[in-house]
């Protein structure tokens, strides 16, 4: 007579001693076609809801947007099948193939969570608090802990499937090990139900022909629209560059000029160059001769000492102190701080304001400060920044210093005192190990000049 079948929530009850390494109870785990079905709608639900946690579900305003790939929902299960097919045939008629099969789907119900976990800011700040950089192997290792926890798991119920001979059971296992079980729980990306929000006003556009050749159209427009500063007027203007194609740069490229053009009325001398697919056909393209060309002609529209340069620089950085410029299908030179400090001489800016926003940007310092030259970084040279991600607004740096710093103390160096703080005290609180923006060089002539440009 066969056992009584269990309930499915005495079933899902087993989930978490499978999970404490425990065997599941006996009379448990009876496999039914309705469960498999259940298995499967809880697992979308919860590939659903930790994607939407990402963006904001627990604030009441999730961000991001459907993504119609259920049917990837299968992919974990036919491996599990796979994998449990070839215990039966390793173990032959001691191995119960159905429920096994029934158990680890069980125990996939953990993954999505598992996956969340150690993806999340939160949990990679944890151990930057600790100390680690995420490109050591250290950082990797303990990343991937609960997919390994997940995975030891599945290994112990593989080792309760049945009462095969010794040596079966070990081929269960390297069977299990070699065939994927372990990439699929440590290294697992689930199906993606819910992505990042799209700017449904600013499209990606095709890079075609006319954004090729128009490009050098557009500089040239973009450099003669820059207005000559009036003599006996002090005046600022400003360069913003946004080096990577991420939606994240380019917002904070916009914000920059916004808020230097309201504050400090650079309105007329100031010009943005960005690497976005949306903007190729609206402004020009950020590389090294494009920004060469457009320091060159802030230059000669600038009145010598009188007037002053704020140039800004947002990116990834690199530990050799490179800042990225990147837009494919194109091939750009990274712009490094000798680069950056020869192009500024060349061009004959006699004051200068140059703030970058980057990891590792405190290695621009030392080429670039003089005493006619402040340099702002979001980073020491041996810290990483944050905020750079696709699903973030703004940088860290950006928001502090340009969405809150500066338009309330219209201060350049207050500003940066205010940033610098708030950044500090999030750090902190969240455990992250300290990025350390940095502020150095300029002399008390350049600061009482630019604190005469506050409109």
């Amino acid at each position: 007579m066969p056992p009584p079948a269990s309930s499915l929530i005495a079933d899902l009850r087993q989930v978490g001693r499978m999970f404490r390494l425990c065997a599941p109870k006996a009379g448990t785990l009876t496999p039914e076609a309705y469960k498999f079905l259940i298995c499967l709608t809880l697992f979308g639900l919860f590939v659903l809801s930790a994607q939407m946690a990402q963006y904001g579900l627990f604030s009441g305003k999730p961000q991001g947007d459907p993504v119609w790939s259920f049917y990837l929902l299968l992919l974990p299960f036919a491996c599990v099948a796979v994998l449990v097919c070839g215990a039966r045939v390793l173990g032959g008629a001691t191995v119960d193939a159905l429920r096994l099969f029934y158990a680890l789907s069980l125990l996939l119900l953990c993954l999505p969570w598992i996956q969340a976990i150690s993806q999340s800011a939160g949990f990679a700040e944890l151990w930057f608090g600790l100390g680690f950089s995420t490109e050591s192997g250290i950082f990797s290792v303990i990343q991937s802990l609960p997919g390994i926890w997940l995975f030891v798991a599945a290994v112990v119920q593989f080792q309760h499937a049945g009462k095969a001979a010794p040596c079966y059971r070990l081929a269960m296992l390297v069977v299990f090990a070699v065939f994927g079980m372990g990439a699929l729980l440590m290294d697992y990306r689930a199906p993606e139900l819910w992505g990042a929000p799209h700017d449904k006003e600013a499209l990606p556009v095709e890079i075609d022909e006319r954004v090729l050749y128009g490009q050098s159209r557009l500089l040239a427009e973009t450099l003669a629209s820059v207005q000559a500063g009036v003599k006996g007027k002090p005046e600022l203007f400003f360069i913003g560059l946004g080096g990577e194609d991420q939606d994240v740069f380019l917002r904070e490229i916009l914000l920059a000029k916004e808020t230097m053009d309201t504050l400090f009325a650079t309105g007329g001398h100031s010009l943005i160059l960005v690497n976005n697919a949306a903007t190729a056909r609206s402004y020009p393209m950020a590389n090294a001769e494009s920004l060469r060309e457009a320091i060159k002609r802030m230059g000669e529209q600038m009145n010598g000492a009188e007037d002053a340069l704020f140039l800004f620089l947002t990116s990834h950085g690199s530990s050799d102190f490179r800042l990225s410029l990147s837009f494919w299908p194109f091939s750009f030179t990274d712009i490094s701080p000798q680069m950056l400090r020869q192009a500024l001489d060349e061009a004959g800016i006699e004051r200068r304001v140059v703030v970058v926003s980057a990891c590792y940007s405190g290695g621009f310092i030392p080429a670039l400060q003089d005493e006619h030259t402040l340099v702002i970084t979001s980073a020491a040279a041996d810290r990483t920044s944050f905020g750079c991600g696709d699903e973030d607004e703004l940088t860290e740096f950006g928001r502090a210093y340009f969405a809150e710093a500066l338009p309330q103390t219209r201060a350049i160096e207050a500003a940066f005192a205010q940033a610098a703080a708030r950044i500090a005290a999030k750090e902190a609180a969240t455990r992250r190990l300290a990025s350390q923006p940095q502020i150095a060089g300029g002399n008390a002539a350049l600061r009482a000049q630019l604190s005469s440009f506050i409109r």
